[in-house]
């Protein structure tokens, strides 16, 4: 007949021992973060996360409230028109299809808009200062500035990148690696879009 070893019980820690191991663990894991605050790979990825988070404020900016205006002539227009209008008695021309004189072509979302500019018929085009992409177009025909369809995907693009990265943030306050790659990938690729769309 074999005898069983029984494990020999195990002394609980009393509570200053254990005040003690948790303690050591807290200023380990303190440690451990200073190290990595203090490292290089945090400081260049966390002032480029920055730079680039502004970056993707400024496009939204630029969309919404300040861009430079220039001067196009129309070649040709497209327009799609939607619903009836009874106001003005005639269907309202929802999207616009322009070609202009110097072979660029736009897309342009519309509201309330009813006639369709004209061949020749000067309009102003809206572009960011840096990158000088098309945002906006003002027609004579109307007072409001229309976003051009690319506005659209630049716009939400940024949006959604910037919320996910405070999204991170409020999650692991960038003090882990994963997290501040996870930032920068989101801020590169919704910055490459605009960059080359």
């Amino acid at each position: 007949m074999h005898e069983h070893k029984q494990r020999t019980p195990r002394t609980p820690l009393t509570p200053e021992e254990l005040f003690y191991v948790v303690e050591t663990k807290k200023l380990h894991q303190q440690q451990k973060l200073q190290e990595f605050k203090s490292s290089q790979f945090y400081k260049i990825t966390n002032t480029i996360n920055l730079i680039l988070a502004a970056f993707l404020c400024y496009i939204i900016f630029s969309i919404t409230l300040f861009c430079k205006w220039h001067q196009a002539t129309v070649s040709s227009s497209r327009a799609s028109h939607g619903d009836y209008n009874f106001e003005t008695n005639s269907r309202d021309i929802i999207k616009l299809d322009l070609l202009l004189s110097d072979d660029t072509k736009l897309t342009v979302n519309t509201s309330n808009l009813s006639t369709n500019p004209i061949q020749g018929e000067v309009i102003y085009i809206g572009s960011d200062f840096l990158c000088n992409k098309t945002l906006k177009v003002k027609l004579n025909s109307s007072s409001s500035s229309f976003w051009c369809e690319t506005a659209y995907a630049f716009i939400t693009l940024a949006g959604f990148a910037l919320i996910m990265g405070f999204f991170v943030y409020l999650v692991d306050k960038h003090l882990t690696v994963n997290g501040l790659l996870t930032t920068l990938g989101l801020f590169v690729l919704a910055i490459l879009y605009f960059a080359l769309v």
